[in-house]
């Protein structure tokens, strides 16, 4: 977002960068035997929390431009950054 494009074009290519990473990271743990039962009920149990928050993000963005979508990404950014930096000590 620091690169100034606009908030549907961020979200275009942030969409894909996720969506092309995770499969590529699914393949490996797949073909690495990592997934299992227990994981596949995660991923059942955690299906309605993302569809539920995908809805409040459509019907959020339409109030969210210009320089509040780029406050709030660059937020975002940080409170990730500060939790994988938080994780990395703990464990």
């Amino acid at each position: 977002q620091a690169r100034g494009m606009d908030p549907s074009g961020f979200r275009a290519t942030i969409n894909t960068v996720f969506a092309l990473s995770n499969v590529g990271a699914l393949a490996f743990f797949v073909g690495a035997g990592k997934v299992n039962a227990e994981g596949l009920i995660g991923f059942a149990v955690a299906i309605p929390s993302m569809l539920l928050a995908m809805r409040l993000g459509y019907a959020v963005r339409p109030r969210v431009e210009g320089e509040r979508f780029r406050r709030l990404v660059l937020t975002l950014l940080t409170l990730a950054g500060v939790s994988a930096i938080v994780a990395s000590f703990a464990s």
